[in-house]
């Protein structure tokens, strides 16, 4: 625009000042763009925000969940094995009391 008044010769004040006029709206065209992108950007982090917090609370309730379910699957596991070795250590003393007892006296 500034380029076409100056081919024309010396730009005037009114040349200057509609230039001046058409950057001045030029510039809050821009101002109003930024602060549109603004709130459009602060609502898609609000967003993003409470959609993370939804999954983490999803995902600690589903931890908190299969936790549980592991100690409960590690105590009935402590229990077999206890009555397991309880059975083992069993067996063999029984069969030393009976071989001790049938021995030969000397």
């Amino acid at each position: 625009m500034f380029a076409e008044s100056v081919q024309g010769g010396l730009p005037t004040r009114a040349d200057l000042q509609s230039l001046e006029g058409s950057v001045k709206a030029e510039f809050a065209a821009v101002r109003a763009e930024s602060t549109a992108f603004k709130v459009e950007a602060r609502n898609e982090f609000a967003a993003v925000r409470s959609e993370t917090k939804t999954e983490f609370a999803s995902v600690r309730q589903e931890m908190t969940t299969e936790f549980a379910s592991a100690r409960s699957d590690m105590k009935l596991l402590e229990q077999r094995m206890t009555i397991k070795l309880g059975a083992m250590l069993a067996a063999p003393v029984g069969i030393l009391l009976a071989a001790i007892r049938y021995m030969p006296a000397r």
